[in-house]
């Protein structure tokens, strides 16, 4: 059999069935450093905390946009609630 992975030993008589076989070694890798980046990601407190609901984001730009869900610039003239949005100052008033 002129085709051996050199990574467990088994031989192949066919590059086709050699090169499938390589593929699956490469999808196991790439699965395995999945895993090991999630796992990183979740064991790292995340430097952007957000102060008013304590929501936690890796990029400072991440941040911004979440702080700008907290912002209600569209109040209620009857009651003052506020609103994200007119579309939900609109479906309040109605």
């Amino acid at each position: 059999r002129p085709y051996t992975c050199s990574e467990c030993g088994r031989s192949f008589s066919y590059s086709s069935a050699f090169l499938k076989h390589r593929r699956a070694h490469e999808e196991e890798e790439e699965e395995g450093k999945r895993k090991r980046r999630r796992k990183k990601a979740l064991a790292c407190p995340a430097p952007h905390t957000c102060p008013r609901c304590g929501a936690g984001f890796a990029e400072g730009p991440a941040l911004l946009a979440h702080l700008r869900s907290h912002a209600q610039p569209y109040t209620c003239g009857d009651c003052g609630k506020g609103f994200g949005g007119s579309s939900a100052l609109i479906r309040h008033q109605r």
